[in-house]
């Protein structure tokens, strides 16, 4: 076996000729700086004119016109002649402070301060805004500059947090523009630049928290990080535990913690294989410490040009979101001085491919042939973060693999994603305050709510001691030096309370207790003190809100993966909002009741919030009960749409959280009765032009085409059972939605619409993922619906109301070879009237490859005997048309509504129908008794028209589970009367 050869084979040929390329660009462009540096001003001012001519002369499109600039061009001219902070804030009107830092390993950092809105007087400096706090810092190779050098203040988060009446404060990395000075070193000292990520962690960060606080005098702040800022702070929370309990939230934009690498090859592998060998090429100080005197003799348009191929090169990152003057604009404050040692510990991260430390030890140059490493890197303990974590990143961005990032973050992060966007995007986009600046400031309110309850202050002699003891049964007391005895539960407890919470703030005073007692106290403490101590410390939110849920009836141990909200539950959102374990959920079931429509507003914010932090939701279930409605006209109306928006938003934010089946049911007089008619107007009785609907415009039907889809979307069911989604703004919404996502199920439950209006809404949707659909409504013509199922053949199951409307059944059309209905059919259901009307619709091949039927068969209520289930199976065969041998047989006993035809088949269909049928299914909809008329003469029944019958199910409403001899005498009869049947099974819901 050939032994690598040290040093040389490490590297590949590719690899040395790009080292010794870089080497030689190195020392060029280090000679190039020399000679610069000697150049008369007047020289390098020619040199930066010819640059402009030659730029202009080589792109035409770049060249000056004599027409008057846009307002955006001015303000970037105006950003890219601001020399710093001060000068870009005076732009827009605003006033900054001043602050220095000293940290505890002596140098001095750069903070700037946005205490007021735009043209207000600030206050002293040194003194406090009484509002809320929100630090933000900045990426690598940054300085504060990046948050404010956009072309209009709106898209400047920090310009708009102080709008908002936020204390805005912009940090700053020790040798970076504001921050190159310490108390021990100069910056011409390489001593000065020896600094890494972990120097970031252990002082900067803290250490300016700490110092914004007590000017501040704030107990907690928000943190918004970008890039290396997030990297910074998920490694400052992970090594401070006690810093965790200053930050109100974290927000992570564009997050930056174990990248995968460079999307270019050669530089990637090349410091991969040795980190250090940035060393090499830019020694041990700052890196790149030329950029600047470069910057200042290249035209602005040719070094935004470089700026955008070298991230192209690097990273991938086209930009795209990011305007022309905006790149110009910014481009000139993006760079700052950084020490090459920060730059060698990511590569470090990226080779490792973890989260670690810097690694002081150089790596053996003879690989090491064993399966226990001798050493590794300490990494930072990213899981052991408390405070809350919510992450906004570009579905675009080659520095984020989100799915990576989760596993090595706490479970309760909150992740939200930017479709679109790349790493600068996040800062610089068109639309950043559209897509970014909202939801930072939404996270920002959720998670600045303070207590919900302020409770009296206790007299003070009861603070002079304080003992928790616990007894058996009902003796356990609280106990005070100056007063006897508090008796858990009593009226004097309310009194307590304060101190009790105090006890338990305390983590000494806590961990001197035992979870017994702390578990016994908390159980008399009221809903709201719960939640107040459950965001003390981790012990006790683990104890305090599982208490809380369980009061609302949800279930919270173990870990719940289905919750159903009812009306007493809703109110126990906050708490759900709160709790760190729950941050993934299946299923979300909710029905909003309550006797006025702010109760119901009130639970869809609350919903709202909730599922906003979650990780992901795979199913969300909306009950909308008839809340706050009005007689009018004898028609039951809203009485306002106050809660439209908020609903909406709750909708689109299930979607975005990775919800693929969504329902939403009743609500059904939320909506005005007038505007179920066809033709009508919101604002009126007009009639409404062709091809609209509820004073909508439907349009063109839209095209059935992938690219509408946007790929990650995962809504793939969506069952509309609310006449409420047929509504303004609703409607809108409704076809938006079906449109923008691969739905592969369809179900269609409404009710009071006009024949007329259903071939509009169904001529409207072009659903090219379609698999399944379900038209459990009434009101659809069946011509209505053939023309929809020729339009999407992509169907394999249909479901048909069982009282749906069609023109009898006329005779079959001869079979066409092209645009053939529902060539992909393999399932159908519905009454047995409609369903053989669709059977003669279907070309024989088609009927042929149809494996389950589902019969609504309905019954009136009288004796039902043996004979009437022989003319049911006469019924069930003349379904069948020559050909069509379904495997399952699905069959649902209905009470009717109507009457519905009735039909007989001939003794070849039977037969077929009894050679073919393997399974079989029983459900009823809990008004036909079952029991009493059909089990008698069930078995008798299968054993002599169901020859292959091998497996048979029956629902829960057919044999109840509390009649066990019931069910065990029908499972014994039916293998009596069926040897061939393998197995009976009873299930508690079997859908239809």
């Amino acid at each position: 076996m050939a032994l690598t050869v040290p040093l040389i084979g490490r590297l590949s040929l590719r690899e040395y000729s790009a080292l010794v390329a870089g080497l030689a660009f190195v020392v060029f462009e280090a000679l190039l700086h020399v000679v610069v540096a000697l150049l008369p001003t007047p020289i390098i001012r020619w040199f930066y004119k010819r640059s402009r001519f030659l730029f202009n002369s080589l792109s035409p499109a770049a060249r000056p016109h004599k027409a008057p600039k846009s307002e955006e061009l001015k303000a970037a001219d105006r950003v890219l002649k601001a020399r710093d902070f001060l000068d870009l804030c005076a732009i827009y009107g605003y006033a900054p402070e001043e602050h220095v830092v000293l940290t505890k390993d002596g140098y001095l950092l750069g903070l700037h301060r946005l205490p007021a809105p735009e043209g207000e007087h600030r206050i002293g400096p040194n003194m406090s805004t009484g509002k809320p706090v929100v630090y933000l810092h900045h990426g690598l190779l940054m300085n504060s500059e990046i948050w404010v050098c956009l072309t209009d203040a709106q898209r400047a988060l920090p310009f708009v947090l102080a709008e908002q009446g936020y204390d805005v404060w912009l940090g700053n990395n020790r040798g970076n523009k504001y921050s190159k000075k310490s108390i021990h070193n100069g910056p011409d000292s390489t001593k000065f630049w020896d600094f890494s990520i972990d120097d970031f962690a252990w002082h900067d960060i803290p250490d300016s928290i700490e110092y914004i606080l007590k000017i501040t005098k704030s107990a907690k702040l928000s943190y918004i990080g970008f890039s290396q800022g997030t990297a910074q702070a998920f490694a400052a929370l992970s090594i401070h535990p006690q810093l965790n309990e200053k930050i109100n939230v974290f927000i992570a934009l564009a997050p930056a913690l174990s990248p995968a690498g460079l999307a270019a090859n050669i530089v990637d592998g090349l410091m991969k294989a040795s980190p250090t060998l940035l060393f090499l090429f830019f020694g041990r100080k700052a890196i790149l410490s030329s950029a600047t005197m470069w910057q200042s003799i290249i035209y602005p348009p040719l070094f935004a040009n470089v700026i955008d191929r070298s991230l192209v090169f690097l990273f991938n990152w086209r930009s795209l979101n990011v305007s022309r003057p905006q790149k110009i604009a910014a481009y000139a404050h993006l760079y700052s001085f950084a020490s090459v040692k920060s730059v060698v510990h990511w590569f470090q991260i990226m080779r490792n491919g973890a989260f670690q430390m810097y690694d002081d030890d150089t790596p053996p140059v003879l690989p090491v042939r064993s399966a226990v490493s001798a050493y590794r890197p300490a990494r930072f303990p990213t899981r052991n973060i408390s405070a809350p974590v919510v992450l906004m990143y570009g579905d675009c961005d080659s520095l984020v693999d989100i799915d990576v990032m989760q596993t090595q973050l706490p479970p309760h992060t909150v992740v939200h994603r930017l479709r679109g966007y790349e790493h600068l995007d996040v800062l610089w986009g068109k639309d950043v305050h559209k897509d970014v600046i909202p939801h930072v400031l939404e996270q920002l309110k959720i998670y600045q709510e303070g207590a919900e309850v302020m409770y009296p202050s206790p007299p003070s002699e009861l603070l002079a001691g304080l003992k928790l003891e616990i007894g058996k049964g009902k003796s356990s007391t609280v106990t005070t030096e100056s007063t006897s005895e508090y008796v858990l539960g009593s009226p004097e407890w309310r009194l307590v309370i304060p101190i009790i919470i105090m006890v338990l703030q305390e983590q000494s005073r806590l961990l001197a207790l035992s979870t017994e007692i702390v578990l016994h106290i908390l159980e008399y403490l009221p809903n709201s003190a719960l939640v107040s101590i459950a965001k003390v410390s981790r012990q006790l939110h683990y104890l305090a809100l599982p208490i809380y849920l369980t009061r609302y009836g949800i279930e919270s141990n173990p870990v719940p993966r289905s919750l159903v909200l009812q009306e007493k539950s809703i109110p126990a959102l906050p708490g759900l909002r709160a709790a760190l374990f729950i941050t993934s959920v299946d299923n979300i079931w909710c029905k909003f009741e309550g006797p006025e429509e702010l109760h119901f507003t009130r639970g869809v914010v609350q919903l709202l919030r909730f599922v906003h932090r979650l990780a992901s939701v795979s199913r969300v279930t909306l009950n909308v009960g008839n809340i706050d409605t009005r007689w009018v006209d004898g028609l039951a109306t809203a009485a306002s749409s106050a809660w439209k928006p908020g609903f909406i938003r709750l909708l689109d934010t299930a979607i975005e959280r990775g919800c693929g089946s969504l329902t939403i049911a009743h609500g059904h007089f939320l909506v005005a009765s007038t505007l179920l008619r066809e033709g009508s107007r919101l604002e009126g009785p007009e009639v409404a032009p062709a091809k609209t609907f509820l004073g909508l415009s439907l349009g063109r039907r839209r095209q059935a085409s992938v690219a509408h889809v946007p790929p990650k979307n995962k809504l793939t069911s969506f069952s509309v059972h609310s006449n409420m989604l047929l509504s303004p703004p609703f409607y809108e919404w409704t076809l938006n939605t079906l449109h923008s996502n691969p739905i592969t199920t369809l179900s269609l439950r409404i009710s009071g619409l006009s024949e007329g209006t259903w071939p509009l809404i169904l001529d409207a949707l072009s659903l090219p993922f379609l698999v399944s659909f379900a038209a459990e409504t009434t009101g659809i013509a069946f011509p209505a619906l053939l023309h929809f199922l020729k339009r999407h053949p992509t169907i394999t199951t249909l479901t048909m109301h069982p009282h749906f409307t069609h023109p009898g059944v006329p005779p079959r059309p001869q079979p066409k070879k092209k645009n053939v209905l529902v060539p992909r059919l393999t399932a159908l259901g519905g009454s047995t009237s409609n369903v053989t009307a669709l059977l003669s619709h279907l070309h024989p091949e088609t009927a042929r490859g149809i494996q389950e039927i589902t019969l609504v068969l309905p019954m009136h209520q009288r004796i039902f005997r043996l004979a009437d289930l022989e003319a049911l199976g006469a019924q069930i065969a003349g379904v069948l048309v020559r050909g069509v041998a379904p495997i399952a047989l699905a069959l649902r006993f209905s009470v009717p509504f109507e009457t519905t035809q009735q039909l007989h088949g001939d003794t070849d269909a039977k037969a077929l129908l009894s050679r073919s049928v393997e399974t079989i299914t029983f459900s009823t909809d809990g008004y036909f008794s079952f029991v009493r008329w059909v089990v008698p003469c069930l078995p008798a029944w299968l054993g002599a028209n169901f020859a292959k019958l091998h497996r048979v199910r029956l629902s829960e409403d057919c044999v109840p589970s509390a009649d066990v001899d019931g069910r065990e005498n029908l499972v014994r009869s039916i293998k009596e009367s069926c040897p061939e049947v393998r197995t009976v099974e009873f299930e508690d819901s079997i859908p239809f």
